[in-house]
């Protein structure tokens, strides 16, 4: 994956100028935790949850998150059908034909299907909350949960607003995702600012929309950041 390819439009879109979003609310936060982490502080933001955290990690915000993986449906397989008909004079011989050109078709439909499901492409793997700690993220659903710390992700790129990828170390394999989250900008910013200060899209500022802190400004709002191009403070 390119920086180029996937770097985030600079433009923000068009819309009213009193108009102050949802997601505008959460871009701020993202931005003055952001402005914590860069200085060194601990965020003073908080969200209870109902797992354990270890000593000294705290958990600053959640939402929703859709996760993609990059993986094949299958392996190009599939079951071909060579049925047989049995029958006499003509309406035996038109049975028999309709049943092989039946057969065949649905073949090709199965082959067809097995080719795409064979291709690498970024699928649905499962819905859940995040919760975005000071150390990295959890996912909560109803089947327990599954942590990430910074150390365990290898790689990570914004996409555009509200989606990161990353590359990173399960328990028992890699794995290449796509987390489409109102969160992704803060979970891509505090991995970057404690894994990867020199990431490109934080030297050229380019993992928020373009724009955006003169525009939360013109609204009243301090996002406490002077620039979304990032250098953290040496410590």
């Amino acid at each position: 994956m390119s920086v180029e390819q996937f770097r985030p439009k600079k433009a923000l879109p068009p819309r009213a100028a009193s108009e102050w979003t949802t997601m505008d609310e959460v871009r701020l936060l993202t931005c003055q935790i952001a402005a914590d982490l860069l200085a060194g502080r601990v965020p003073a933001l908080r969200v209870a949850t109902t797992f354990w955290l270890p000593q000294g990690e705290v958990a600053v915000t959640n939402g929703p998150v859709r996760v993609l993986e990059l993986r094949a449906a299958g392996d190009g397989s599939y079951v071909h059908t060579s049925g047989f008909a049995f029958g006499t004079g003509a309406l035996g011989v038109a049975l028999l034909a309709g049943s092989l050109m039946g057969n065949a078709a649905g073949n090709t439909r199965r082959r067809r299907q097995a080719e795409q499901d064979a291709r690498l492409a970024f699928r649905h793997q499962f819905d859940a909350s995040v919760f975005v700690t000071t150390a990295g993220f959890v996912f909560q659903d109803a089947q327990g949960v599954g942590r990430w710390g910074h150390g365990d992700i290898n790689t990570m790129q914004m996409l555009g607003p509200s989606a990161v990828a990353m590359q990173g170390d399960a328990i028992d394999r890699s794995v290449t995702w796509q987390l489409l989250t109102p969160w992704a900008e803060l979970i891509f910013v505090a991995w970057a600012l404690r894994q990867h200060p020199h990431h490109p899209q934080l030297v050229d500022g380019s993992w928020l929309m373009g724009e955006w802190l003169h525009y939360a400004r013109m609204h009243g709002r301090d996002p406490r950041l002077v620039s979304t191009v990032l250098t953290p403070v040496a410590r």
